[in-house]
């Protein structure tokens, strides 16, 4: 009965985050109207992440159904059938390699945070921050892979089952450590990043404490991390079950954390420009914005608004105003709107207005100011 509760535990976080992960990919899709072309670094490391975690999720069942040589009793031990222990050997084969995507997952996803951090944090002490633990983050991969391959030699007794292999082949605990310590320690330093910019930034304290949330998420993580190691250790180190299923909820809570904030783009654009049927959305291949005549409507926030950081705007957007583009030279797309000849609004790729003011016929007319200003920001950002 627990077994069947734990599945389906799994099955249902499972199925919520890839659902999640093809929602950020459909709002980056809409977003910024360039297909695949426009995918960036951090998405396809979370594609990767969504193979690594099916395969983990697949093993930890081959590992549940068939057991493994972890804490199994001497006298269970001695009256184990051949069929019997042929059962465990692939159990404790696919623990093994579980172990392997497990690590592999959550530091695909970590990538997959540093690169979208390395698009919004500025060139100073963050940004160095950041460069350090983008270095930490392979270094202490192969660290924990080494770890776990190396702890137990020769390797064929990862998965002996008679006679029992050493106490470091089948211990958890030491695992746990192994694994727990450096995520730990980067998920800590990935936490802190944001801060400075959230602290810079100027926004509605309403605002503020909403983005903060979306980009220090990885609180959630940080205590679903701690959660695991205290209850596998309480359960002696050598539950495999308990093993499984908060390393299952600790990747779950990652995912949720990493695809929350890309989603906020989305709702945005239905909220803030609900007549988007009738207005082109995308950029142009020459130009990378739009003309077009439509409707009078509710002017949006200016320059200087836009670079206090409009609550309208998309999470990345927000931190732009005080970062910069950063290395990345995240660009946005642009489109102008010129309405009934006299007055004009630029949009962003989302549909909220980041520009408006008069319009006067001639080479300096406020709208021509504006498509001059853009052609130069195009241009950079390709």
């Amino acid at each position: 009965m627990a077994l069947d509760a734990a599945y389906t535990e799994f099955a249902v976080e499972y199925s919520l985050a890839i659902a999640l992960c093809f929602v950020r990919f459909y709002a980056r899709w809409k977003t910024t109207g360039g297909g695949l072309r426009k995918f960036r670094a951090d998405d396809y490391f979370l594609m990767l992440a969504m193979c690594l975690w099916s395969v983990q999720l697949a093993t930890r069942h081959l590992a549940t159904n068939h057991g493994t040589n972890v804490g199994l009793p001497p006298a269970v031990r001695a009256k184990l059938t051949p069929a019997q222990i042929a059962g465990r050997e692939l159990g404790s084969k696919g623990l093994l390699v579980g172990w392997t995507m497990y690590a592999s997952t959550t530091w695909a996803l970590k990538a997959s945070m540093i690169y979208f951090y390395w698009r919004l944090v500025p060139g100073s002490w963050p940004r160095t921050l950041l460069v350090v633990n983008a270095a930490l983050t392979p270094a202490t991969y192969i660290a924990v892979i080494l770890t776990v391959y190396l702890s137990c030699l020769p390797f064929e007794k990862h998965f002996q089952v008679v006679p029992a292999p050493p106490k470091a082949c089948t211990s958890l605990a030491m695992r746990q450590v192994s694994v727990g310590v450096p995520n730990l320690v980067t998920d800590v330093i990935l936490l802190i990043i944001p801060l400075p910019l959230l602290v810079a930034v100027r926004l509605p304290m309403r605002t503020k404490i909403v983005t903060g949330c979306l980009l220090c998420g990885g609180i959630f993580i940080i205590v679903t991390c701690i959660l695991r190691l205290y209850y596998v250790y309480d359960s002696g180190g050598h539950n495999t079950a308990i093993s499984n299923a908060w390393s299952v909820r600790e990747t779950f809570v990652s995912f949720l954390v990493i695809n929350i904030p890309h989603l906020k783009p989305l709702f945005a654009m239905f909220r803030s420009n609900p007549n988007s049927r009738n207005t082109p959305s995308g950029p142009e291949p020459s130009g990378g914005y739009h003309h077009s005549r439509s409707r009078p409507r509710r002017a949006g926030p200016t320059d200087s608004e836009l670079v206090r950081g409009s609550p309208q705007g998309s999470t990345e957007e927000i931190l732009k105003g005080v970062g910069g583009t950063g290395a990345g030279g995240a660009g946005v797309a642009i489109q102008l709107e010129v309405r009934k000849e006299t007055s004009f609004v630029v949009t962003d790729e989302v549909g909220v207005a980041v520009a408006r003011g008069p319009d006067s016929p001639g080479e300096h007319s406020g709208r021509a100011a504006v498509e001059t200003r853009i052609e130069a920001g195009n241009r950079a950002w390709r």
